[in-house]
């Protein structure tokens, strides 16, 4: 996929690139007006899961506060290499700098503040799931690897880039997974000043249900009772993994929304509102408008809408969908 707002005219250029990283995060420009214009550029290649993206862009500033990452359900590590330019970023404690030839793991159910000035930069979005199952259990938010395994990280990564598009499907699944463990060892040795999370078999139970939730998400059966069942644990248990993210009902309820705004904005082909809504998993045409304004600020039709005439559909709407909407 590539993305340019140079095509656009000036007035649409933040807006477009507002609607694409929109998926993860709030976005401010902090050089000019949104409407005087914004050079933004990217190849995005979708490496089996993880999402592998190449952009330069104007200063940009860069938000996820605790609210979002509760509410929206995107649950990725992004690892950051900064290719050419700055990143200030507050990730979980002090301001952190990331400059020329640098990496930085930011954990997106974790808060971020950061701010750029013009930047090119290599990207990894990586579920969490495929790194967590390299890796000690701890905050990995904000960590940034150095040494020897850092150094071969970041030279792998220049080598990488240039050699996507040419990939085959079966090549990528095992380019991904060495890219995983490279990435893993790079981050390793700081493990032990990072170990602050709770141990490794609740975050094994919590990728879990999270794991079954996406694959029962289109059931109108799945519920908190359901999915304890199913897993084996008490409804305390159960709770106890969700609370951090406002309870496991609200989470399935967010999760089935995502899921819905992303398939308004897909007209391949423009189905029924009501037949989103039920293959999404709800029940209730009513119960599903009141939700997805509650939760948006706009009904679905409004939604709907304003997807279908914004700038950039069919690339938008991809990206949604392999970032988990």
């Amino acid at each position: 996929m590539t993305f340019d707002t140079a095509a656009l005219p000036a007035a649409q250029q933040f807006e477009a690139l507002a609607a694409t990283v929109g998926v993860t995060h709030d976005v401010t420009p902090l050089a000019t007006p949104p409407a005087a214009g914004f050079a933004a550029s990217a190849e995005i290649w979708m490496l089996n899961q993880t999402v592998v993206s190449r952009s330069c862009f104007d200063p940009l500033r860069f938000s996820r506060s605790a609210a979002r990452a509760r509410r929206d359900g995107v649950d990725h590590y992004t690892l950051l290499f900064t290719e050419q330019g700055r990143w200030d970023a507050r990730a979980d404690g002090p301001d952190q700098r990331v400059e020329d030839g640098e990496l930085c793991l930011l954990d997106l159910a974790r808060p971020l503040d950061s701010r750029t000035g013009t930047v090119s930069s290599l990207c990894l979005l990586i579920p969490r799931p495929r790194l967590d199952a390299l890796l000690p259990a701890g905050n990995w938010h904000g960590a940034m690897p150095r040494g020897a395994a850092g150094t071969l990280l970041r030279e792998y990564l220049r080598a990488l880039a240039p050699r996507l598009a040419a990939m085959s499907v079966a090549e990528a699944r095992e380019v991904e997974q060495a890219t995983l463990h490279l990435v893993a060892a790079a981050l390793a040795p700081s493990a032990l000043g990072l170990a602050r999370d709770a141990p490794a078999v609740a975050a094994g139970l919590l990728a879990t249900a999270r794991e079954r939730i996406e694959a029962r998400l289109a059931d109108p059966t799945l519920s908190p009772d359901s999915l304890a069942a199913e897993l084996g644990l008490s409804r305390a248990s159960l709770y106890r993994l969700f609370a951090p993210m406002g309870g496991v009902g609200a989470f399935i309820q967010g999760r089935r929304l995502a899921r819905v705004r992303a398939r308004l904005a897909d007209p391949r082909p423009l189905r029924r509102l009501a037949d989103i809504a039920f293959g999404c998993g709800f029940a209730s045409e009513s119960h599903f408008s009141r939700a997805f304004r509650s939760r948006f600020g706009q009904t679905p039709r409004e939604a709907r809408a304003e997807a279908l005439h914004g700038p950039d559909l069919a690339a938008i709407t991809d990206y949604h969908r392999w970032v988990g909407g």
